[in-house]
């Protein structure tokens, strides 16, 4: 009888305890939501630019972006999941949120993905509720180790992707240029403003990627290019690339326009082959054409071969 008795209360003890391990996961989620998306908080801003996720179960309750603001970290909402969100700021009877609230109607279990970027001593945050937001990144980044100027120019190719589930729909891509020397036995490095440079992104669909060329204005030298890609609502990736530059480019001034005037300026554009800087075809167009001597040029492109005179307007005539 006492063997039976303990049989009993050993499989109702079994039971109970998978019982209990079985709920107990949902209990903690839905009495403990709060603090999950504030150790989400914590870990995005550790992973600057990336997102963290996870997904967790929220009760029929809501949350305002007060809850998780401090000193240093401002905290967004956004829900981008059109089959369980209504829109910003609408009342629809599925999730209702704004940047700065967000209510569940009721229990659901749902993605979310914490991210914040730093500037100016703040974190700005966002959380994202029900879908993975666009993230841009560095899919592929090639460069020659040693580029010699006299064969070719000097450049890096990179490959950009957004990995989200959402587009993104503009951003940028810098490219910080830090001269490398050696002082006291020791390198160190300096930013070289002049040759760095932001170049545009246009929109990127889920899963899209995009190539690009980055012409460097740089000379002989050791250079390190810090490479930073952010997209509108979609994150930012780093890069770093190490180059040594040698040799002495080949540049070749290749004439220039008859003087046109040009919103109301006499402007003569000139034109150049394999110049590094717009300094170096504005020094070989000089010696082609000596009438130049003395006139400052105008470089409006990006591209250091085609640059402009602002002649006086008699020559225009």
């Amino acid at each position: 009888m006492n063997v039976f008795r303990m049989l009993v209360f050993a499989v109702v003890a079994i039971a109970l305890i998978y019982i209990f391990f079985g709920i107990l996961p949902n209990i903690l989620q839905n009495k403990d939501s709060g603090e999950l998306l504030l150790n989400n908080l914590k870990g995005a801003q550790l992973k600057e630019g990336k997102p963290v996720f996870l997904d967790i179960t929220f009760n029929n309750s809501g949350f305002s972006a007060k809850q998780f603001d401090t000193e240093n970290r401002s905290v967004a909402f956004e829900c981008n999941n059109a089959k369980i969100c209504c829109n910003a700021s609408d009342k629809c009877g599925l999730i209702e949120w704004d940047e700065r609230k967000i209510s569940f109607k009721d229990a659901r279990t749902i993605l979310t993905a914490a991210r914040c970027s730093f500037s100016g001593g703040m974190y700005a945050c966002k959380i994202y509720f029900g879908s993975e937001p666009a993230q841009i990144g560095f899919k592929k980044v090639e460069a020659k180790k040693t580029i010699d100027l006299s064969e070719e120019p000097a450049e890096i190719s990179v490959e950009l992707e957004n990995s989200g589930k959402q587009p993104m729909l503009s951003g940028q891509l810098n490219a910080n240029v830090f001269q490398k020397y050696l002082e006291a036995g020791t390198w160190k490095k300096k930013l070289f403003e002049a040759a760095s440079k932001t170049m545009p992104l246009n929109r990127l669909l889920p899963g899209e990627r995009a190539q690009m060329r980055i012409p460097l204005d740089i000379l002989e030298g050791n250079f390190e290019i810090e490479l930073i890609a952010y997209g509108e609502n979609a994150g930012s990736d780093t890069n770093t690339v190490a180059l040594k530059i040698i040799g002495t480019e080949s540049c070749i001034a290749n004439g220039c326009d008859i003087p046109r005037m040009t919103n109301g300026e006499c402007r003569q554009a000139c034109y150049c082959e394999a110049c590094m800087l717009g300094a170096s075809c504005e020094e070989a167009t000089k010696k082609a054409n000596p009438s130049l001597s003395g006139i400052s040029a105008v470089i409006p492109y990006s591209g250091s071969n085609k640059i402009e005179f602002v002649l006086k307007n008699e020559n225009c005539s």
